[in-house]
């Protein structure tokens, strides 16, 4: 079976899970860095970019981590690192 044969998509319902201390220090570092580009571009907007709302997405890729466990991956990339 090759690489893209095994990918799969998955159903999962957004529940809600309070953010840890960390993952919440993460965010807002990645906002300001998000934000510091924007401005240093002078630019309102990058092109091709779709911000995600990385509070909302949390509970869901840590429920996944959770469900599938060590040896998973889950494509998930804004593209800035985040």
């Amino acid at each position: 079976m090759t690489p893209v044969e095994r990918l799969r998509e998955i159903h999962h319902p957004l529940t809600h899970r309070p953010l840890p201390t960390e993952v919440r220090r993460l965010i807002d570092d990645a906002e300001r860095r998000i934000e510091d580009l924007v401005t240093a571009r002078g630019d309102t907007s990058l092109e091709g970019f779709v911000a995600s709302d990385f509070a909302m997405v949390y509970p869901l890729l840590a429920s996944i981590a959770e469900q599938f466990g060590v040896g998973s991956f889950v494509e998930w990339g804004s593209g800035l690192g985040v």
